[in-house]
């Protein structure tokens, strides 16, 4: 039996200060690749992500997703929603496993790379494709996402009280995303499925599955158990002062609007 080797406090510190500056060159470096995207119509650049797989964002996730996969044979890539808080591509990403065999299927296409570095990549694809194009396919997934939306919540039962909630749980799995792997576990997820529960309760009153005034209540009521945990996270000084503020104000307001919307409900019903 081959025996777990324990790593040391010093040896744990170090990973854990590796880690954060591997996270800050890879911020630098994609807010970077965002804004040269914003002009990007004639090239694919990709960038280093972790664990050994790359990206692409902004016109380049667009560029290969609808311009250039279709022309490969047995590549199926997914274009996902980019759940970086911090520098959002608003098209979308999509994330390639191996740089070697996407350099290879580009080959085929005779798509050759023109830079080479440790953090990024760049195909140039020998012609432009015109910004209306790039809208039209910006619209498709905008018109897809409206589909998928109007399926789950046909009903946009207090649309104010939704847009909240998703800027809440986008910013709580960004900070969870951050924490130290053992904070992660006993807070970051508690706090995570919290709020997930929170938006569950939210489709399923917008669904007409639970009374309306009931589960505005409860609403509020577990929004209030939720911040309470994250001022338990605030104290343990688990994440930074101006994320927690952010993130207790947008709850916070969650809250007020249901207590505000049950009251409204109350009211008319006794009048």
């Amino acid at each position: 039996m081959v025996e777990k080797k324990v790593r040391t406090k010093a040896e744990l510190d170090k990973m854990s200060a590796d880690g954060r500056i591997a996270q800050a060159r890879y911020e630098q470096m994609k807010e970077r690749v965002l804004e040269f995207e914003k002009n990007n119509y004639d090239r694919l650049v990709v960038l280093r992500s972790k664990n050994g797989w790359w990206k692409m964002c902004g016109h380049s996730a667009l560029l290969y997703y609808y311009h250039i996969a279709p022309r490969m044979n047995n590549v199926h890539p997914k274009l996902q929603i980019d759940t970086d808080f911090k520098h959002k591509s608003l098209e979308g990403i999509v994330s390639i496993k191996s740089l070697e065999t996407l350099q290879k299927r580009l080959r085929e296409l005779k798509i050759y790379p023109k830079e080479m570095h440790e953090e990024y990549a760049t195909f140039p694809l020998g012609y432009k494709v015109s910004d209306d194009e790039l809208k039209r396919f910006m619209h498709s997934e905008e018109e897809r996402r409206k589909m998928i939306n109007q399926i789950v919540i046909p009903k946009q039962l207090f649309p104010d009280i939704y847009k909240r909630l998703i800027v809440v749980e986008k910013e709580m799995r960004n900070i969870v995303r951050q924490m130290q792997p053992q904070d992660r576990e006993i807070y970051g997820l508690d706090e995570m499925r919290e709020l997930r529960d929170i938006l569950t309760l939210y489709m399923r009153m917008a669904n007409g599955q639970v009374d309306v005034i009931k589960g505005l209540r409860k609403l509020a009521e577990d929004m209030q158990i939720a911040l309470y945990h994250l001022q338990v996270i605030l104290e343990l000084e688990l994440l930074e002062t101006k994320r927690g503020l952010r993130l207790s104000r947008g709850m916070v307001e969650v809250r007020r609007i249901a207590l505000a919307e049950m009251r409204k409900l109350e009211e008319a019903k006794e009048a």
